[in-house]
């Protein structure tokens, strides 16, 4: 898309935002990161907003309600279980009917699967998860919830995180977005490396990986084992570079704002044994989990 991480739209778009950030008052800055993440997210289709909103919505007033609710654990647990029902609906439904279909026809039973078409917005898995553990994290009394709907939306929307992540913490990412940092020259040059060394991993190594791996999974009936193996090995290179590479894209344009996302990855190859690899291979959501 026109505002994808690798566009040039999104580099003049960031750079308009710094331009705003830092120029106008501190007090402003909060409405301004808002404002812009809300218009960022609403350039790939202005009806995901719909979605982003309501998650927020429920989940906030989920959170303010656990305080005075005496059924904590099921107000908790109808307001995820809401918000899951919809995520399923929307990502899952359309393809689980039709696999349904297809297993009916082929033990001749025909079923025509009704015609579904669900917008599924981006980075709806990443705002969704990010929204139920704030409401789980409230419930247990782990921090006080947040009584401004707007500052919860903008944790939701943060325009660097919202489409690929990673996976923040109220308390580890809203402290960062209110607070008033000032650009040092130190900062912006070590977040720039860091954006380019992910445009690196992703444009670099994975895309042109990406080629190799393509070509052989397309022609893998008619491959010798050790070209399949060395197609299995490329794949698990592209998947970590594209992946990560994005993710320290993300982190770089937050941290230009004084907001430092989370790590996502600790050098997951390198690790001994599965629940190790585990460990530091998506880490946020393993923290999640």
């Amino acid at each position: 898309g026109f505002m994808s991480y690798l566009s040039l739209t999104f580099v003049a778009f960031v750079a308009l935002v710094i331009i705003l950030y830092y120029g106008l008052p501190k007090k402003l800055r909060s409405g301004v990161l808002l404002v812009t993440s809300l218009f960022f997210y609403a350039c790939f289709d202005w009806r995901y907003l719909i979605f982003l909103v309501f998650t927020a919505l429920t989940t906030f007033l989920g959170a303010l309600l656990t305080k005075k609710c005496k059924s904590k654990k099921l107000l908790v647990g109808s307001v995820i279980a809401f918000n899951v029902a919809v995520w399923f609906a929307i990502k899952e439904l359309p393809w689980l009917l039709s696999t349904s279909s297809r297993a009916f026809n082929l033990l001749g039973v025909q079923w025509k699967v009704p015609t579904l078409s669900f917008i599924v917005p981006v980075g709806l898995s990443y705002f969704t998860l990010q929204a139920i553990a704030y409401l789980v994290d409230v419930a247990k009394e782990k921090y006080q919830g947040e009584r401004n709907f707007f500052k919860y939306l903008l944790f939701l929307s943060w325009f660097p995180a919202v489409i690929q992540g990673p996976i923040s913490r109220y308390n580890q990412l809203m402290p960062e977005l209110l607070n008033d940092k000032k650009c040092s020259f130190e900062t912006t040059r070590s977040n720039l490396i860091l954006i380019l060394f992910g445009l690196t991993k992703k444009m670099v190594i994975a895309d042109r990986i990406g080629i190799f791996v393509n070509s052989v999974f397309d022609g893998a009936s008619e491959l010798q084992g050790f070209i399949l193996y060395l197609g299995a090995v490329a794949y698990a290179i592209q998947l970590y570079t594209d992946f990560s590479g994005c993710v320290d894209i993300c982190r770089g344009v937050s941290g230009l704002f004084g907001v430092n996302l989370v790590h996502n990855f600790n050098r997951p190859y390198l690790s001994s044994s599965i629940k190790e690899f585990w460990g530091r291979w998506h880490m946020s959501l393993s923290s999640w989990l």
